[in-house]
């Protein structure tokens, strides 16, 4: 047998073995929601270190420094974290919480920013981008189109629970970008001036009991004791 065989032989031996180590925990990843997670410089997953490749579940945290790249791959999704980032990984679904994550998706996996939740629109090969930098949500639909909804509550819900009346939703066409507040403070604007219309009610009702308390000090009643028209008499004046 040849050098080169040899090495070739000890190579596809090495790629056995490390595939015998990882394939069942990619299954079991796979199997409860999780996915496999991947990186390349500084990365943490639950404040320690990443060594080497690891199963991520619903629950876990993952931060990237500033020279860390990391990748998520679970079924249906693949998961290019940015550096300076750090997200709550979900079942199908991404909570941001700093930071810029792009996603290719065929399974609907959604992306959490405070009240601001971008979904795909379709269950087909989506990929998008979403970065959370001082409260201001950017998204950009790469590929296909996402809905981009405000959930005033700020709470992360399954599709089973999302129900129409529960967000206010707009798509977001292929190729466009939007920004929007994390805490959705037009919803308070909103509320703001929903306060401001009820002020300015109260104030009109207000120069109202004026303007009807002027003409009663104006045209009193003749049979009305005044101070301008004190008693004459006191015996009379119980």
């Amino acid at each position: 047998m040849s050098v080169s065989n040899l090495s070739m032989s000890r190579l596809r031996n090495v790629f056995c073995w490390t595939m015998i180590a990882v394939l069942p925990v990619s299954l079991s990843a796979s199997g409860t929601g999780g996915g496999m997670l991947y990186g390349k410089g500084a990365i943490w997953l639950n404040d320690d270190p990443l060594a080497r490749p690891s199963a991520v579940f619903p629950g876990d945290v993952i931060a990237t420094q500033k020279d860390g790249v990391a990748n998520i791959v679970a079924t249906g999704s693949n998961v290019i974290i940015q550096p300076d980032t750090i997200i709550k990984f979900e079942n199908n679904a991404l909570e941001l919480e700093h930071g810029t994550v792009s996603v290719v998706t065929s399974s609907g996996m959604r992306v959490h920013v405070g009240c601001v939740e971008t979904t795909p629109v379709v269950n087909d090969w989506t990929e998008f981008e979403v970065t959370d930098v001082n409260g201001t949500v950017h998204i950009f639909a790469r590929k296909l189109d996402v809905n981009v909804s405000e959930r005033p509550a700020g709470k992360l819900v399954s599709t089973a629970q999302s129900k129409p009346g529960n967000a206010r939703r707009a798509t977001l066409p292929q190729g466009q970008t939007t920004d929007r507040d994390e805490h959705c403070q037009a919803d308070s604007a909103r509320r703001a001036g929903h306060q401001i219309i009820t002020d300015k009610e109260l104030r009109n009702a207000g120069l109202a009991v004026a303007t009807g308390l002027g003409i009663w000090l104006i045209f009193p009643d003749e049979d009305a004791v005044s101070p301008w028209q004190p008693c004459q008499n006191p015996q009379t004046c119980y």
